[in-house]
């Protein structure tokens, strides 16, 4: 489970940054390359965001963190319906609120 849990975060915290989104969505960051569909698809597919919040649910006791964690799915699985490219969502201001509640997600966990 920490591994899944490592991954749900490390995956959240790439939603959370949208100053990397911007170099490696527009291809501007020397080595690495991503997308706004990439990112969702890791969340979602590869680590099963979804079936991981049943499961933050039922086995941990930190309310407020699990409150966040069903805000942001709300909001980004609604998002995610969105015809927009990656450059039109890396100007939107809906999607800035959602790396907003994803950052408020892994703020405990970033060393500054």
């Amino acid at each position: 489970m920490d591994n899944w849990k490592i991954n749900i975060f490390s995956s959240i915290r790439n939603v959370s940054d949208i100053d990397l989104q911007k170099l490696t969505w527009l291809g501007k960051h020397p080595t690495y390359v991503s997308s706004f569909s990439e990112a969702i698809n890791t969340l979602y597919d590869d680590y099963d965001f979804e079936e991981y919040l049943v499961y933050y649910g039922e086995n941990e006791n930190n309310e407020d963190l699990y409150s966040k964690m069903v805000v942001f799915e709300e909001k980004l699985s609604k998002y995610i319906q969105t015809e927009k490219t990656d450059l039109e969502i890396l100007n939107d201001l809906e999607w800035e609120n959602i790396t907003q509640l994803a950052y408020e997600i892994i703020k405990p966990w970033i060393v500054e």
